[in-house]
């Protein structure tokens, strides 16, 4: 499956993504990350391994920003094969609250 998370880091959508990472090799998440975090998510060491293997999809932009949201999504879509697939779930945390859309 193909996820596209807004979340903190350290947030409930990050921890959702670590989980589905670790179930399942083929699922790929791309995240969605404020350009002053980018440093941090590209070098936490829970995720290293998955950005390795391009499961992991560290993309930067403001999620109130319509063109950011938009190319990060079409990463999401198209993943590392670059085949468009579709995105089968959104994860949105605002660190608070999980909301999953399928």
């Amino acid at each position: 499956m193909r996820y596209f998370i807004l979340s903190a880091h350290g947030g409930i959508g990050y921890l959702a993504a670590l989980r589905i990472l670790a179930q399942d090799p083929q699922d790929v998440c791309t995240f969605l990350v404020p350009f002053n975090e980018s440093e941090t998510w590209k070098s936490d060491p829970q995720l290293r391994s998955y950005i390795a293997s391009k499961t992991a999809l560290i993309q930067t932009g403001d999620a109130k920003n319509v063109d950011d949201v938009q190319r990060a999504w079409h990463v999401a879509e198209m993943g590392i094969d670059s085949e468009c697939s579709g995105i089968e779930a959104v994860i949105i945390s605002d660190g608070k609250s999980f909301i999953h859309m399928t």
